[in-house]
């Protein structure tokens, strides 16, 4: 039974890598594009950094259909033999334009929310940040409040 669940997480990795070989080949300027964005932001480099001995890694998982085409990117730590998300971004291939995904924003029933880096950078700072929250006229909204 180990042997088997060994033989599937190394088959597993191996086809991530493969999907990321094979989106650099099927897309290449847009891979490189969304590649050299997601790398230059303060947040990405930090966290690449800071965590160096577990393994970080931003890895570009290509177009998702449900987020309009925006190239989905995970931050996380790859140790282990697995990816742990650490924060999701989404990328523009049109405009490069980078948004991260609130996942503590319950959406009002529709799953999370895509807001913008200034969002981000403005509200994950704050105690409301932490709790399930919504947005209300541009701003950040808890139930609490």
């Amino acid at each position: 039974m180990k042997t088997a669940c060994l033989t599937l997480l190394i088959a597993l990795l191996g086809l991530n890598a493969l999907a990321q070989d094979s989106l650099e080949i099927k897309y290449p300027k847009t891979y490189k594009a969304v590649y050299k964005t997601v790398h230059a932001l303060p947040e990405v480099k930090d966290f690449l950094t800071s965590a160096k001995n577990s393994k970080p890694v931003a890895a570009i998982n290509g177009p998702n259909n449900s987020w309009h085409n925006y190239w989905e990117v995970q931050v996380g730590l790859s140790n282990l033999d697995m990816l742990r998300t650490n924060f999701h971004l989404f990328v523009n291939p049109k405009t490069l334009r980078v948004y991260y995904l609130d996942e503590y924003d319950d959406g009002n029933g529709l799953n999370f929310k895509l807001i913008t880096l200034q969002q981000w950078r403005k509200w994950r700072s704050t105690k409301a940040w932490q709790k399930m929250h919504k947005y209300k006229n541009g701003e950040l909204v808890t139930d609490t409040n």
